[in-house]
C-alpha cells in the first residue's frame, strides 16, 4: 500500500492542530514558566511541522500520484475482513465493556480474533478464556486497575 504524502500531510496537520487546540485549554500554573500544556504543545507542533514537510515534498515530487494505491494482495475479501475486524473489535469493546464487563468483553474480542486468524473455534475458546483470565488477574489484582464487572457484578467479592 502506498499512501500519498498529501494524505499523510493532511492527517498530520489535522492531528497536530487538534492536539494544539486541546493543549491550549489546559490551565497554566502561576509562578512557573511551563505547565501541563508544554509537552502536548510540543507534540502538536511536531505533527504540524511534519505535515508541512510532507506537503512540501508532495508539491515538489509527486503531485500526480494517487492519494492511495493498494497492492493486489490488499484487494482480497479476506484482507478486507481482517481490516474490518481490527477496526470493529476496539469499537465493540468500548461500547460493550461497561454493560458486559471486562472478562466477557475481552473473551468475546479475543475469541473472535483467534477464530479469524487461527481458524480453530474450540481451541480458540480455551485460548480466549485463558487470556481473559490472565488479563483480569494482571490488571485488576496486580496493577489494581478498576475494571468493570458488568454482568459478573453478583460474583464480585
Amino acid at each position: 500500500m502506498r499512501v500519498n504524502n498529501l494524505a499523510l500531510a493532511l492527517i498530520a496537520l489535522v492531528l497536530g492542530g487538534g492536539v494544539l487546540g486541546v493543549a491550549s485549554t489546559f490551565p497554566s500554573p502561576r509562578h512557573q514558566a511551563f505547565g501541563p500544556a508544554l509537552f502536548p504543545s510540543l507534540i502538536g507542533l511536531a505533527l504540524v511541522g511534519c505535515g508541512v514537510v510532507l506537503a512540501v515534498q508532495w508539491w515538489l515530487a509527486d503531485r500526480e500520484a494517487p492519494l492511495l494505491s493498494l497492492a493486489p494482495w490488499m484487494r482480497s475479501p479476506a484482507t478486507a475482513l481482517n481490516v474490518a475486524m481490527l477496526l470493529a473489535i476496539p469499537v465493540f469493546y468500548i461500547f460493550a465493556v461497561d454493560r458486559l464487563g471486562f472478562v466477557p468483553t475481552a473473551f468475546i474480542c479475543l475469541w473472535l480474533m483467534l477464530v479469524r486468524y487461527h481458524g480453530r473455534p474450540v481451541l480458540s475458546l480455551f485460548g480466549a478464556a485463558a487470556a481473559a483470565a490472565i488479563l483480569q488477574f494482571v490488571f485488576a489484582d496486580i496493577l489494581l486497575v478498576p475494571l468493570p464487572w458488568g454482568l459478573l457484578q453478583p460474583l464480585a467479592w
